[in-house]
């Protein structure tokens, strides 16, 4: 596989900086190509919530570039492998970040969700409310938000429609920095020509459907860097013009054969 990235991420209309961060990296190895990508939603406020984020993001950068490689070179290597060693990472970056505030006063901490693709498979690793979507011939969401609405609705106690307007609904029930213990979900799966991943910041679907995702993104209009680049920005734009008051980034790749 070959893959085509965009992103583009915006501080949006209220927030005075940008608490998200994001990483596109890829690798090559004996078996092919390899992608981490990550999308991590700080908060806290000020630098806070984009120290959070960055930190992780720096982790993460670190690991592949260092402790992943190492895995990758192992003839008998599969994902299932790395599971423990992400694990252990996030849950360093957990206390090093909730350290940093209890040492300091400040209540700051990061979402963090991410994949990687390996072959004609991939890891995802997730924690908060960051999403991640597939698309092909539907969108389909491959994450489950830890929110305590979401907690609510599987729960029966409020329905989907009643959640849309309720204040807390932005309440995460685990994040990097903010829980004392994190316990990072991993999931596995198969990945196909032409299919697109989109990682996404809950500021990017708050207030645009699904269905207005899929019109931009996809297989007939994500043909370059530069146009998968253009539809993100637009639908961030749209997010903006319908009064999102939140940071919003978003990064989406396609998988293309090797010619």
């Amino acid at each position: 596989m070959e893959f085509i990235c965009g992103w583009h991420t915006d501080k949006g209309i209220k927030k005075e900086v940008n608490e998200d961060s994001l990483l596109y990296m890829t690798a090559n190895s004996l078996k092919g190509r390899v992608v981490l990508a990550v999308v991590c939603d700080g908060m806290g406020g000020l630098s806070h919530g984009e120290l959070a984020s960055a930190t992780v993001v720096e982790a993460l950068s670190k690991w592949f570039q260092n402790d992943f490689k190492e895995k990758l070179e192992n003839q008998n290597f599969k994902l299932e492998d790395i599971e423990s060693s992400l694990s252990r990472l996030l849950k360093k970056c957990n206390q090093r970040i909730m350290s940093y505030g209890e040492n300091r006063h400040i209540h700051l901490g990061t979402t963090v969700t991410g994949m990687i693709v390996f072959q004609n498979e991939y890891i995802i690793f997730h924690v908060g409310d960051t999403r991640i979507y597939r698309i092909d011939l539907k969108i389909e969401q491959l994450t489950e938000d830890q929110t305590w609405i979401n907690s609510e609705i599987k729960k029966g106690r409020l329905t989907k429609e009643q959640a849309t307007n309720d204040p807390r609904k932005n309440v995460l029930t685990q994040c990097i920095g903010a829980t004392k213990v994190v316990e990072p979900v991993f999931s596995y799966g198969h990945i196909f020509k032409e299919d697109i991943f989109m990682i996404c910041s809950d500021g990017f679907r708050h207030v645009i459907s699904e269905d207005e995702i899929y019109t931009k993104l996809n297989i007939e209009t994500c043909t370059s860097r530069e146009s998968i680049t253009n539809q993100l920005y637009e639908l961030i734009e749209l997010n903006k013009m319908r009064n999102e008051l939140d940071n919003i980034t978003a990064l989406a790749f396609v998988c293309k054969e090797v010619v």
